[in-house]
């Protein structure tokens, strides 16, 4: 249901956007009439849509359970894109018509990367002098704790404390019977739902991961 729900929330994204683009074109290049036309035929679709982002996206992060500073930014924009965005149609006001598809536009790109900026920002080392992959590559102690912090910052979320919360039908990754190439290659690229985090971890972190979960499944 999780990811049915996943899906149904960006299926309603992408054609809300689609919709609004498509109108401001028409807008943007006086085609009043055809606008009208399309306006009045797609009047209780654009309605249904905003309503499905919504309720949709709602229940996505109430089920997260935490939202993240980026999520909670991209919640209010979102409930200020889609009004703008119906009634600057309504109105035929193209400033708010182009407002709201670049503000469509930009929150797709923090869904993306989960970052305001557009990047994925490395995990910061909040372990005192481990500074260097080479410490945290020699260190078992430091080591462990770097890849509980990243377990925590990554995982948890969908994966849960101790990897039981199985979100999108999440597996517990301290349960996984999976070689630690194999495992390596999907922190890196992803799988599903799962983005991959090749471009904010180092080979130390991805390291510190991987003894982190073989730890605690021994434990």
């Amino acid at each position: 249901m999780d990811i049915a729900l996943l899906h149904t929330h960006i299926t309603a994204v992408t054609l809300f956007l689609i919709f609004l683009a498509f109108k401001t074109v028409l807008l943007v290049f006086k085609k009043v009439t055809l606008l009208k036309t399309i306006r009045n035929k797609t009047k209780l679709i654009d309605s249904l849509l905003g309503l499905a982002i919504i309720v949709t996206g709602g229940y996505l992060v109430w089920i997260k359970g935490t939202i993240a500073s980026y999520l909670l930014i991209k919640i209010i924009l979102v409930l200020i894109a889609i009004p703008l965005g119906i009634v600057a149609m309504r109105k035929e006001n193209t400033i708010g018509a182009l407002s709201a598809l670049m503000l469509f536009i930009y929150l797709y790109g923090v869904a993306e990367t989960r970052s305001l900026k557009f990047k994925q920002e490395a995990i910061k080392l909040l372990v005192d002098d481990a500074v260097a992959d080479n410490i945290l590559e020699n260190n078992v102690e430091k080591q462990l704790i770097r890849g509980c912090m990243l377990y925590q910052a990554l995982c948890e979320e969908c994966h849960g404390k101790n990897g039981n919360k199985c979100l999108y039908n999440a597996p517990n990754p301290f349960e996984s019977t999976l070689s630690q190439e194999a495992k390596s290659a999907l922190i890196v690229k992803g799988k599903g739902v799962m983005k991959g985090f090749g471009k904010i971890l180092t080979n130390a972190d991805i390291a510190a991961f991987l003894a982190y979960i073989t730890q605690s499944r021994i434990k």
